[in-house]
């Protein structure tokens, strides 16, 4: 008979979705709040459009740097999920 467990793939969309609205609060929070130090997310449209100074592959490391933060926070969904069950 199969044991019950937690559902750790749900645990993860979950964290997922959540993790994508986090990043997308952080950088729109931190581009509001801190006029000085603003967060550009330059591989966004509306940066694209200006003339950025950028170093070399600094959009490939900025989508890796995105989906890292994607993926912690997915981790810690599913080890919630498991700490709680």
């Amino acid at each position: 008979m199969p044991c019950m467990g937690p559902d750790l793939n749900y645990a993860r969309q979950r964290g997922n979705e959540v993790g994508k609205v986090l990043l997308e609060e952080l950088i729109n929070h931190h581009l509001v709040m801190f006029n000085a130090l603003k967060m550009w997310d330059i591989t966004a449209d509306e940066c694209k459009k200006q003339d950025f100074v950028k170093l070399p592959n600094a959009e490939k490391r900025w989508n890796k740097a995105k989906k890292m933060f994607v993926k912690a926070v997915e981790e810690l969904f599913v080890e919630d999920a498991a700490n709680g069950f």
